[in-house]
């Protein structure tokens, strides 16, 4: 075994990724992360982010609170921004106020002290994301279409995803007049919808869902997944977007269900102690 003396410089790095909370033991390894082979592993160059503690807002009918325990239930919605598991974030307010969250904040943590870990989820869904979930039927490809919306009320550009071309093409003509220019338009993008078995899978958590499945909501159910199934270790996915509550932004995650039990509550606040602007 040898002993290396760190250079100053590796521990202000190791500083720095601390206070953005980068793991640096979870950065891309490609013998860990990146094999081609399908028996392999995944065959992107996935990553990472960890934190000691993330926040879930909710309330005891939403999810069992045993003693200090979380139980996942099926929920009366009829989606989630995060597919199948316990949503949190790093900002609390702000995300309640986003998702029309009510409730008590809970400060979640490991119980093994370790830093919760998470994969940092694509802006686009990866080909090898797809591949997976079409080989397992919950998924295939598919299209979605993007229109850019002005929200007078608060001043922002916000984008309406739509499955049909035909819906998107009609939003476009009633809002484009409130735009400065026509840039933007209709724009196509590649996506995935859900086969029954996926149907299947939403119906039984969100009880309000009717069956009805977008492919946004198939491609976040289909990478939760992809990393439950490639990556048991972790404890979830991030959406790390940027914090902007106006804009209806903020970054957040979920705690899959095959994690849940390794997570407690260590404490619990009110909501109002909590800034809607994070």
């Amino acid at each position: 075994m040898s002993i290396r003396a760190m250079h100053p410089s590796e521990e202000r790095l190791r500083r720095a990724l601390a206070d953005l909370a980068i793991d640096p033991a979870t950065r891309p390894n490609p013998r860990r992360d990146g094999a081609s082979s399908p028996t392999a592993g995944p065959a992107f160059r996935a990553k990472f982010v960890s934190f000691v503690r993330v926040f879930w807002v909710g309330r005891p009918s939403d999810s069992a609170v045993s003693g200090r325990s979380i139980e996942l239930r099926p929920t009366t919605k009829g989606s989630s921004l995060e597919g199948v598991g316990l949503s949190v974030s790093r900002h609390p307010g702000a995300w309640a106020f986003i998702a029309r969250l009510s409730g008590r904040v809970h400060d979640m943590r490991r119980r093994d002290g370790k830093r919760g870990r998470f994969l940092l989820a694509p802006h686009r869904l990866e080909p090898a994301v797809v591949r997976w979930g079409s080989e397992n039927d919950w998924c295939v490809p598919a299209s979605q279409w993007k229109v850019p919306s002005y929200d007078g009320e608060e001043d922002v550009l916000r984008y309406m995803v739509f499955d049909s071309e035909e819906e998107a093409a009609a939003e476009w003509d009633a809002s484009r007049d409130a735009l400065d220019n026509d840039e933007g338009g209709v724009q196509r993008e590649d996506s995935v919808a859900a086969t029954p078995k996926l149907r299947r899978r939403l119906a039984h958590w969100f009880l309000g869902g009717a069956g009805q499945v977008t492919n946004s909501d198939a491609e976040i159910e289909v990478l939760n997944l992809y990393v439950a199934h490639h990556y048991p270790d972790l404890d979830g996915v991030w959406w790390d977007e940027r914090l902007d509550p106006q804009a209806l932004s903020a970054p957040r995650g979920v705690i899959l269900p095959h994690a849940l039990p390794r997570w407690h509550v260590v404490g619990e606040s009110d909501l109002s102690e909590f800034d809607r602007d994070g």
